[in-house]
């Protein structure tokens, strides 16, 4: 086996491979790869974010995430390349935790925390499957009205649904609509849960997700009058004139208090779905994997449930 290369011939060499420019994931563009002690950082920008995020690589474990060992320089870039697009195609930009580290935003670990129990979905405007989602929420319970009319208005940033996350792919459980115009903040326009037993850890995860692809999308800011005090735990703050606000940095999210929320939650026995578990019904950990299955079981039926959660009025 040869010798293990060098941290400064990995980064020279993971420089050459990755120039600034080049694609990284499917929405990442390279800003720089940069060394940082005896390690090095992936700068990158992620779809029309306005923010720079950096993917700290450690060197010394470049060479055994994959494989145990590698045998040369190749493999090595390799491995990083790899551990790139599947960091990144599995949500990093939104689930790591972030620090302001000089003249970029750090993304590390620990991930944000999720109820696993729950799954979500993003919607973008230019979706074809608009309606027949919207059959699928008015079926369990909600209100797909603001997510239509602002599509048909062009004015949806993103619908996020969230959905039971077992062996059906169902039944929704909430939904989160967010608007927006170029120049302006956008709004979190609707957070809605389709009756009480759904715990208040979706509607945070709703938000979390929804913020975050309005950030995606480019916009610097949302705001929003919807009442939810776990807001805050998101870096939302209250402006003069009631509402809401919260910059698409995120860098004031709040993961412990989020994790303490969770644990509560999961720690309720009679909380939703508390007895699923026991007969394994709900799915990996991992967003492809309930993509996947959302798109084998699109839709289920479901009784009229109530709404905990929902405010249409847009910010003034």
């Amino acid at each position: 086996m040869s010798p293990r290369p060098s941290a400064s011939q990995l980064v020279a060499d993971l420089q050459q491979a990755m120039p600034p420019g080049s694609p990284v994931g499917d929405s990442g563009i390279v800003v720089e790869v940069r060394a940082t002690g005896s390690d090095a950082v992936v700068l990158l920008r992620w779809a029309r974010d306005p923010n720079t995020y950096g993917v700290p690589i450690s060197l010394d474990e470049a060479g055994t995430i994959y494989s145990g060992a590698s045998e040369s320089i190749e493999e090595h870039l390799s491995e990083i390349e790899i551990f790139l697009m599947e960091e990144l195609g599995t949500g990093l930009v939104s689930r790591a935790r972030r620090r302001l580290a000089g003249d970029y935003i750090e993304l590390s670990v620990p991930d944000w925390p999720v109820d696993h129990r729950f799954a979500e979905q993003v919607i973008y405007p230019d979706s074809d499957q608009l309606r027949t989602l919207a059959s699928g929420t008015r079926t369990d319970g909600m209100n797909p009205a603001v997510a239509l009319a602002s599509a048909s208005a062009g004015s949806l940033v993103t619908w996020v649904l969230a959905y039971e996350n077992n062996r059906h792919g169902g039944p929704y459980v909430g939904q989160a609509v967010i608007t927006g115009h170029r120049g302006e903040p956008a709004v979190l326009q609707m957070l809605q849960l389709s009756q009480d037993a759904v715990p208040r850890t979706v509607a945070l995860s709703l938000a979390h997700l929804a913020g975050h692809c309005a950030g995606e999308a480019g916009y610097l800011s949302v705001r929003t009058t919807v009442d939810l005090p776990e807001l805050d735990m998101l870096g939302y703050r209250p402006d003069a004139d009631g509402t809401w606000s919260v910059d698409t940095t995120f860098l004031n999210e709040d993961q412990g208090r989020a994790s303490i929320l969770l644990t509560d939650a999961r720690r309720d026995s009679t909380a939703w779905g508390s007895d699923r578990d026991l007969r394994d019904a709900h799915l990996g950990k991992t967003r492809p994997q309930r993509w996947l299955h959302r798109l084998a079981h699109p839709l289920r039926g479901g009784t009229a449930r109530s709404f905990v959660i929902a405010d249409p009025r847009p910010p003034k």
